[in-house]
């Protein structure tokens, strides 16, 4: 999937919505990520849709990105090769899992150097 960045999120709640690549769906994650990106704090994470399409997106300066697309099991394993520290947020909407990037450089560069499975 090519780097792509799709109209801005909108705010529910704790959760950011945005629509998935698929066209028809949305994803969310926690708004703390996008805080914390604006914090120049930048991470990775795995989400799904309902179409069974599965993504691993990156939060960078300008918005969340969705860096590639796949099967739930190749996605899950792409992000569990992800080098970095696993975090997780909790809420009233259960908990989140990502890994924080040491750097927005190396975000970039990581992301430069892998291709989708």
């Amino acid at each position: 999937m090519a780097d792509g960045t799709l109209p801005p999120g909108k705010l529910r709640g704790t959760m950011v919505e945005m629509p998935a690549p698929c066209g028809r769906h949305v994803v969310n994650y926690p708004a703390r990520l996008a805080q914390q990106a604006v914090q120049r704090r930048y991470v990775v994470f795995h989400t799904s849709c309902e179409c069974g399409r599965a993504y691993m997106v990156a939060t960078q300066p300008d918005g969340a990105h969705f860096r590639q697309e796949g099967t739930p099991e190749a996605i899950i394993e792409n992000y569990e090769a992800v080098p970095w520290k696993e975090a997780r947020v909790s809420d009233a909407n259960g908990a989140f899992v990502y890994k924080e990037a040491p750097s927005l450089s190396e975000l970039q560069a990581y992301f430069t150097r892998t291709r989708p499975s």
